[in-house]
């Protein structure tokens, strides 16, 4: 396999029961929104003071409504919408407005003095699968079309960790050349995790065993720096996808363990988004994935591969 070889999403279109797999696949997605809006509905974002709403929140200026009565408003629509959601997610119509609600949970959880990150990924994604082509028509479909609008909503998520992996490596630099205690130090994590738990005041229940084994989690810390730089590249091996996942989802349950950050919303996408991914039928092996692996899996293949046959031996 050559080492920038690129996948063909037309291949894949052409599997047998791909369509079918399709649909179940993009039901998931909508299925799991009742879920996230009612997240939204029991947390405490109505009681957050210095609420200064962004453009996207100017209705709530307009009719003079507080930061309570927005929040409400905005939650009970939300989870009307999500419902709604899960019968008509065929219709372009009900997804763009799925977009449009995530939109404005985004625009609130953004108006108290800092922009929210975590809705960024179900928005974008969201916004992508307004387009999703009509593959549940009775008319051609267009399967392949729908594949590229699956394949953008993944790269999308697994391009925020790539992007949060390459800003870890510029900080490590800048860390290591001002003398600071930088990633890939015993006492990183521990340092990491020491300085949010105040901000956050929530339970770190792992807190006190990182002190205890601080080269264990500084080098489970060191492999989520290569995890979230490399995590683009299952776009273009997708046996590396589901791996990818798992790893991103136990990365979440630790963050939440050992520092009190809840992640719920990129667990839920994860799992819907790539567990049941659709450019994998388990048709990988191990040794596929192992030659799949960045840079190690690549010269691992290429030492494979100029291994001298036995029948050449004399």
């Amino acid at each position: 396999m050559k080492l920038l070889s690129l996948p063909s999403l037309t291949k894949f279109a052409k599997e047998e029961h791909m369509l079918g797999y399709l649909r179940v696949f993009v039901s998931y997605y909508y299925y799991v929104l009742p879920i996230i809006a009612f997240l939204f509905l029991v947390n405490n974002i109505d009681k957050k003071p210095n609420f200064d709403p962004i453009w996207p929140l100017l209705w709530s200026e307009w009719f003079g409504l507080d930061s309570a009565t927005t929040a409400v408003t905005i939650k009970l629509v939300f989870l009307l919408t999500s419902i709604v959601a899960v019968l008509l997610f065929k219709y372009r119509l009900t997804r763009l407005l799925v977009f449009l609600l995530i939109f404005e949970v985004h625009a609130l959880e953004s108006s108290f003095g800092f922009v929210n990150h975590q809705w960024y990924t179900w928005l974008y994604t969201s916004g992508i699968f307004v387009f999703l082509p009509d593959i549940w028509g009775k008319k051609e479909t267009n399967v392949a079309g729908a594949l590229l609008a699956i394949w953008t909503a993944q790269a999308y998520v697994m391009l925020t960790y790539t992007m949060a992996g390459i800003n870890k490596f510029v900080r490590l630099v800048e860390q290591w050349q001002a003398g600071e205690v930088h990633g890939f130090a015993k006492e990183a994590f521990l340092y990491q995790a020491a300085s949010w738990v105040p901000q956050l005041q929530q339970p770190a229940y792992l807190l006190v065993v990182i002190d205890a084994h601080p080269y264990l989690f500084s080098a489970t810390y060191i492999l989520l720096y290569f995890l979230q730089l490399f995590a683009l590249w299952t776009m273009i091996r997708f046996s590396l996808q589901r791996l990818w996942a798992v790893l991103f989802i136990i990365f979440h349950f630790g963050t939440y363990l050992a520092m009190g950050i809840s992640f719920p919303q990129h667990i839920i996408l994860l799992c819907v988004l790539f567990l049941p991914t659709p450019f994998d039928f388990g048709q990988y092996s191990w040794k596929r994935i192992f030659f799949d692996l960045p840079i190690i899996g690549q010269i691992a293949e290429h030492a494979w591969t100029r291994k001298p046959k036995a029948d050449a031996i004399i």
